[in-house]
């Protein structure tokens, strides 16, 4: 017998299922239950260990073949290990921050053993690991993405200090806070195992050149992303497509690019989503499939993080709105006045007159402030520049806001046009 089911339907099953909860200590709580029989004969156990670490195991014997459909999902740093009674080897999982792609997992008829998994949130590794300057070390770079995809590091082989750790939680001799502090330290040691292998291969790799076979197929790989943008296939299978090894692929782009496979493949499909939202022959919605995005909150918010603004306010203002920022004049300051008195009075009494204009990429002009005055009076060349600049940057705004329902009335106008 085969079951498909989906992850809100494993989560439903889970929420049908009895299970105790238990207070560890202020706000953070574990969880224990049977697991739902149509997942098979065993027990979970979930535990929050701090704001934004969770622990869970699950211990069972699935008689059937069971496929979990996934669909494109954010996803934290997360390790998974598999620890079978009988047959497989144990092997282990990291999965680094980012938009998990859509995918099928499938799990054997008759697998029985213990599951655990711990994800952390990366909000919370940046504030323990990054330095002062608030940049990540680099072995957490490249676990720790927002609007990018994951990075993902598959069924890598179990050592048996991991193993050990592993028991040590399952026989945990302590309660309370004591138990939340123990825990809290192995799934640390478990995230410190897990990061030095990438550590040590990133070392191994980083000066070994290229040579120029490797690079042909390095660009091959780039022609095929851009070709399937919409449904790119995996790196392992990419490289397979190429005839490289995937580690040897990711090491590739890096060297020829500058960054991974699929964050070049986020650049391109951005950058082909600016342009149709330019032609604006297609709604947003359509441009997101387009260009491969299932879910168009993570469309709408990677568009942003990249252009500065909403896929909307690009449709919109065509344009306008992108020459808005760029095209803003240098600052012009007026004569300055002829003032009565001594010196010190003529100081005091300084001021300046300052205008914005926008202009669009052929020089025309789109919009402008009336001038403003500005008191300069005692102040410094570095303390006038200081006020005019913030006056600019409180100005624009307004700017943009004018332009952006104009270019908004102008679209309506051009949609009621087609109506007739």
């Amino acid at each position: 017998m085969t079951m498909t089911l989906s992850q809100a339907d494993i989560w439903e099953l889970y929420e049908t299922t009895d299970f105790i909860e238990t207070e560890l200590a202020a706000d953070f709580y574990e969880v224990k239950g049977k697991a739902p029989q149509l997942l098979g004969d065993g027990h979970f156990w979930e535990i929050d260990l701090c704001e934004g670490i969770w622990l869970g195991i699950s211990t069972w014997t699935n008689p059937n073949v069971c496929t979990i459909a996934c669909e494109e999902r954010q996803h934290e740093v997360e390790i998974t290990l598999w620890i079978p009674t009988r047959r497989q080897n144990s092997h282990y999982t990291f999965f680094g921050s980012g938009i998990a792609p859509k995918e099928v997992w499938k799990s054997p008829a008759d697998r029985e053993g213990i599951f655990l998994s711990i994800g952390f949130e990366p909000d919370l590794l940046k504030r323990m690991y990054s330095n002062s300057s608030g940049e990540l070390p680099p072995e957490l770079q490249m676990l720790i993405t927002s609007n990018d995809w994951q990075q993902c590091w598959r069924d890598r082989p179990l050592a048996p200090v991991m193993h050990a750790i592993v028991r040590q939680i399952q026989a945990c001799p302590y309660q309370g806070l004591t138990k939340q502090i123990y825990l809290q330290g192995k799934v640390l040691e478990l995230l410190a195992l897990g990061i030095e292998p990438l550590r040590l291969e990133r070392a191994v790799v980083r000066d070994r050149p290229l040579n120029r076979n490797t690079v042909e197929r390095v660009y091959q790989a780039r022609d095929i992303l851009q070709q399937n943008c919409a449904n790119p296939p995996s790196v392992v299978d990419l490289a397979q497509q190429v005839g490289l090894e995937h580690m040897k692929l990711k090491r590739g782009f890096r060297a020829c690019f500058g960054t991974t496979p699929f964050a070049y493949l986020r650049m391109y499909r951005l950058e082909q989503a600016r342009l149709l939202l330019q032609e604006g022959k297609l709604s947003i919605a359509a441009i997101a499939n387009e260009v491969g995005y299932s879910h168009l909150g993570h469309f709408a918010r990677a568009f942003q993080d990249k252009f500065g603004i909403t896929p909307t306010e690009c449709r919109l203002g065509k344009q306008i709105i992108s020459t808005c920022k760029l095209s803003v004049d240098a600052t012009r300051l007026g004569e300055r006045p002829e003032m009565g008195g001594n010196e010190r009075q003529k100081e005091q009494s300084m001021r300046a007159r300052v205008e914005i204009v926008i202009r669009d990429e052929a020089g025309n002009i789109l919009s402008h402030l009336a001038p403003h005055e500005i008191d300069l009076g005692g102040q410094s060349l570095h303390e006038i520049e200081g006020a005019v600049e913030n006056w600019k940057q409180q100005a624009l705004p307004e700017i943009e806001a004018s332009l952006l329902t104009g270019a908004q009335t102008q679209f309506t106008q051009e949609i009621k046009k087609t109506e007739i």
